[in-house]
């Protein structure tokens, strides 16, 4: 019994580095299309709302909820 709780001791001590790093990494999706209705191209940017509120406190010191306020909306734009 005490060999399996040390190796999963083990195995957590392992894995906790993953766990607090997990996010580290800011990520955006973008994506190209041609719009066969107008002929134009549209570009668009995909953001996790966490890794925009993040930047854009980094930038403008501003914070909160970016779905709900106007302002930060704005400095993100």
């Amino acid at each position: 019994m005490r060999s399996v709780q040390a190796r999963l001791a083990g195995l957590l001590c392992l894995l906790l580095p993953l766990t607090t790093s997990a996010h580290l990494t800011k990520a955006a999706l973008t994506t190209v299309e041609l719009n066969a209705r107008t002929g134009l191209v549209e570009i668009v940017h995909r953001f996790l709302a966490h890794d925009a509120e993040h930047a854009i406190t980094t930038l403008s010191g501003l914070s909160g909820d970016l779905r709900s306020d106007p302002a930060l909306q704005d400095a993100f734009a």
